[in-house]
């Protein structure tokens, strides 16, 4: 009886965590990605300061700034 418990809850685990599973119809894809502007620039979180820059590829490059080495 333990054992069919454990392997039914394996088997639930991986299906809901989408090792298994995937969906034909995403609700994000790279292709749809908006392009945003205002997301670029240096941003300050907490204590901690970054740099958004856009790449190539049509993403974004985050660098996470020290005021010890410039970068």
């Amino acid at each position: 009886m333990r054992g069919r418990d454990t392997l039914m809850l394996l088997a639930v685990s991986l299906t809901l965590s989408g090792c298994i599973a995937q969906t034909e119809h995403p609700l994000f894809d790279g292709r749809a990605a908006p392009d945003e502007p205002l997301l670029e620039g240096a941003w300050k979180i907490g204590p901690e300061k970054y740099r958004f820059a856009a790449d190539a590829k049509g993403g974004y490059r985050i660098t996470a700034l020290d005021e010890g080495t410039g970068h």
